[in-house]
């Protein structure tokens, strides 16, 4: 219920406007826009909801605003990395947005290679329970929802970096992997990312959009959402 409440208590449209200048959109799954994203997942702005849903959850206010539950304060240990200015205007905004559900946002700052290393390893789980990633969504190959769930002890810790162990969540990702008709395995592809995002495991934010400059001589046609600029070198002609 906490992970359900902090997602729907971020303003995305805000962040967008503040932190990439309105050139994005809002995101809210791993597979943003892939063929086999669910719509459902998709959540609405709402503190009062959020905050509702940390009531309910057993975190009630403390004297200093920051909710409590069997003398624990509600705390998240948020890692990112330094040297990336989009933290600049993102992190007093999401202190603030996380102040007002009465959560206690405690900032870290490591160097990237630090960073990745550490959410690697779960020997420093006890270090950070939020991190700060700028990542490419799933892959065009949707068996790549497979690894960012796996909750196999061998791998988990480089490819799940949400920790989260929903059993039916990869029983479901293991179903669709495993269909031979392309329609079922899309389908049930589709009904794990409504799970995945019931478990709230990945906050993704916002989509930022990229912009390639061309040469007018250079005809470029064959790019597009899963295919880029140099994925498409085998169609380029110039004029």
């Amino acid at each position: 219920e906490v992970r359900r409440a902090i997602n729907i208590g971020i303003d995305r449209d805000e962040m967008i406007q503040n932190v990439l200048n309105g050139y994005g959109t809002p995101a809210y799954s791993v597979c943003d826009k892939m063929p086999w994203y669910n719509e459902e997942a998709e959540v609405e702005y709402d503190q009062d909801k959020a905050k509702e849903l940390l009531e309910a959850a057993g975190w009630e206010a403390g004297d200093d605003g920051i909710r409590e539950k069997d003398g624990q304060k509600l705390e998240i240990k948020f890692l990112c990395s330094e040297g990336n200015s989009v933290l600049e205007t993102l992190i007093p905004m999401v202190k603030k947005t996380y102040g007002d559900l009465g959560v206690d946002l405690k900032q870290t700052t490591v160097d990237f290679s630090t960073l990745l290393s550490n959410i690697q390893d779960t020997s420093h789980d006890s270090e950070w329970n939020m991190c700060f990633l700028a990542t490419s969504f799933t892959s065009n190959q949707d068996t790549s929802a497979n690894d960012s769930y796996t909750n196999n002890p061998d791998n988990m810790a480089v490819n799940n970096y949400s920790r989260v162990n929903d059993q039916a969540l990869v029983d479901q990702l293991t179903k669709a992997r495993a269909d031979s008709d392309a329609a079922k395995s899309k389908a049930d592809y589709v009904e794990a990312m409504k799970m995945a995002a019931d478990d709230a495991g990945y906050m993704s934010v916002y989509s930022g959009m990229q912009f390639n400059l061309y040469n007018k001589k250079v005809d470029l046609t064959g790019t597009g959402t899963l295919r880029n600029w140099s994925q498409s070198m085998d169609t380029i002609t110039v004029k």
